[in-house]
């Protein structure tokens, strides 16, 4: 299989996909897979046709997670990538529960206990994550609104002062 082009392999993968046999693949290829017997795309159905579907549904898992960070930050204003990567987070370790056997979790906590320790680290640090980057979002929310009522007052007022330009720099900087 190894010495067939790439573009025979896709077709052979594509064939297999479809659900046809060995025969009808080898049939199908005609001249273009003359050294190619149906024992040997046997084995690769077996061998070489899993990777790749593997690889293709890895690819797929990345797409939907991709599109969902993206929804995400679409439907967040100004949310930044750590919240994006939160959310990708959150969503992983709800596709885990949604497939979750207790049973299997205490088979293999029985056999490495300190696996138990770290769940639990994991799932601390992605709520404290998740509790920092709000907390750095309502400060900035603060900032501005602070910065919103300056610029007001100091309209009101006929202009800015020097102290106040430089707070509001001083301000945009920490942003």
């Amino acid at each position: 299989m190894a010495k067939l082009s790439k573009r025979i392999r896709k077709i052979i993968n594509r064939l297999l996909k479809e659900g046809r046999s060995p025969e009808e693949i080898v049939l199908h290829l005609g001249e273009a897979g003359h050294e190619l017997s149906v024992e040997q795309v046997t084995a690769w159905k077996e061998g070489g046709y899993r990777e790749w579907v593997k690889t293709l549904d890895r690819l797929q898992a990345l797409r939907r997670m991709r599109e969902f960070a993206c929804k995400v930050t679409r439907a967040n204003p100004g949310a930044e990538l750590q919240e994006a990567a939160l959310q990708l987070a959150a969503a992983q370790v709800c596709e885990l529960l949604a497939h979750f056997d207790a049973g299997i979790l205490k088979s293999h906590l029985a056999e490495n206990p300190s696996l138990y320790t770290h769940l639990l680290n994991s799932l601390a640090r992605l709520s404290d994550g998740g509790l920092k980057y709000e907390r750095y979002r309502a400060e900035v929310a603060e900032r501005k609104e602070a910065m919103k009522k300056e610029l007001e007052t100091a309209r009101q007022e006929g202009g800015l002062t020097l102290e106040t330009v430089e707070k509001i720099e001083r301000e945009l900087n920490l942003l």
